[in-house]
């Protein structure tokens, strides 16, 4: 009788158990006496979805593959954090110029923080008929007041409405983020009808708002359409689903602002913390070198997390929306 292959048996065994049960404690789920020899079905069962796990994967990666093939003739700088590209979809055809007054505008990342913060701006900026920032400065060679100044290169006078789509990765947020963006948005214009907010306002020297301005506040606001769809950017297959649905749903897109991003913090090193604080305490909270990040963490199209949620995924979008070749 082999009595060391027995016992080594017994501890291929053991060690088997051992390892299932730390995974099963891992997962939060106790691991009965029944459940300790997986079964011939349950292997078949877990090899099957692993197959089908990868091949989901590397359709998701061919269709992207494919995707940057067709287009290989466009070309994209290296994309800052914040980027705004117009127009890619197919140039109107004659006579479709008049329906391209209304912009429609893509803000990833909008459910919150800065995202937020310019869906905001859009819709206070554009909802006036010559919002601040479009006004001449004192440095502008350009002024709508001068008669030898082409009508062409003059400032846009207001926008025949808006669609605004808010691109969330969580759609239950991406909601509770359009309701209340819509709810601040009627406080401002409440504020101003009744004289706080003053179109072109610089503080005291603001201008009273004419009746052309008004109706053109009323009309804007009666064609705002604020929309939400899920994007995960770290998905191939979710963008691509994005990039789909918003085709069906308008038909151009003039702006997309490239907001969204993430960062894989892992803790605080409170020892650089201090050290900077005392050293250069005016780039503690602007430039922080006390942050440590997780390392090699991949995405379920096997790319890196951070690298495609914060680059690659807005890359392939633009590819997805830009126009194929015939």
């Amino acid at each position: 009788m082999d009595v060391d292959g027995e016992e080594e048996k017994e501890r291929k065994k053991e060690k088997k158990e051992k390892k299932r049960k730390r995974e099963s404690d891992a997962n939060g789920v106790a691991m009965d006496e029944d459940e300790k020899e997986e079964t011939e079905e349950e292997k078949k069962a877990r090899r099957k979805a692993k197959k089908e796990a990868k091949a989901a994967a590397a359709a998701a990666s061919a269709n992207v593959g494919a995707l940057l093939k067709a287009n290989a003739h466009f070309h994209l700088p290296p994309p800052p954090s914040l980027l705004v590209l117009t127009y890619l979809s197919t140039p109107p055809k004659d006579g479709e110029s008049a329906a391209r007054t209304s912009p429609v505008i893509v803000v990833t990342g909008a459910n919150g923080g800065v995202g937020f913060g310019i869906c905001q701006r859009l819709l206070s900026q554009l909802c006036q008929l010559n919002p601040p920032d479009s006004l001449p400065q004192a440095f502008s060679s350009l002024s709508s007041t001068s008669p030898s100044t082409p009508d062409d290169d003059r400032p846009p006078a207001g926008y025949e409405g808006l669609t605004l789509i808010m691109a969330c990765r969580n759609t239950r947020r991406a909601e509770a983020a359009k309701a209340k963006l819509l709810s601040w948005f009627g406080g401002y214009l409440a504020d101003m009808a009744k004289g706080k907010v003053r179109e072109g306002a610089k503080g005291d020297g603001g201008k009273e708002r004419t009746q052309e301005e008004k109706e053109y506040t009323e009309a804007f606001r009666a064609t705002v359409d604020v929309r939400t769809l899920e994007l995960d950017l770290a998905s191939f297959s979710s963008v691509l689903k994005f990039a789909a649905a918003l085709r069906d749903q308008v038909p151009y897109v003039s702006h997309l602002v490239f907001n969204a991003g993430v960062a894989s913090f892992e803790r605080i090193d409170w020892f650089l913390c201090l050290k900077q604080f005392l050293t250069d305490p005016g780039t503690l909270i602007t430039a922080p070198t006390y942050y440590t990040q997780h390392v090699g963490e991949r995405s379920a199209d096997n790319l890196g997390w951070v690298w495609q949620s914060n680059v690659f995924g807005h890359f392939v979008l633009v590819r997805a929306l830009y126009p194929l070749p015939p």
